[in-house]
């Protein structure tokens, strides 16, 4: 089967109406070793993954000849710090809030479905006087 050109398909393009499908005509494709494509990739992922290292290291050597670096980074740090206790502080309140709120909804459950069963208990023990005296 020899594929059509692009003209030969652009021809057969405009013949057709709208609402019509048109055969699909599949193209033919340059096959490749497997080889060389795969190895080109991972020659590329590779590559960059060198760079990266490369890069971050230059970044280091930066930081660390950089003379006021180490006291930014212990006030960054202690901000941080100080940022991360307050965040557990308030991650600790809401625990206890949610704590406090399951007990009481724990408790609250607990009276209702001690109130149902006095509620049926009350129930059965009045139907079952109704029905002893009508024997």
């Amino acid at each position: 089967m020899v594929a059509p050109t692009k003209g030969e398909l652009a021809e057969e393009q405009k013949g057709e109406k709208k609402g019509q499908e048109r055969e699909r005509v599949r193209t033919e494709r340059k096959e490749r070793p497997r080889l060389e494509t795969g190895h080109g990739r991972m020659k590329r992922i590779h590559k960059r993954a060198v760079d990266r290292t490369r890069k971050r290291s230059i970044e280091i050597e930066a930081m660390l000849s950089d003379s006021d670096f180490s006291d930014r980074e212990d006030s960054d740090l202690e901000s941080e710090r100080e940022e991360a206790r307050e965040k557990d502080a308030v991650i600790e309140t809401l625990r206890e809030e949610v704590r406090r709120l399951r007990n009481l909804s724990r408790e609250e459950s607990d009276e209702l479905g001690e109130r149902r069963r006095r509620s049926r208990r009350a129930s059965r023990e009045s139907w079952a006087g109704r029905t002893s005296h009508s024997i």
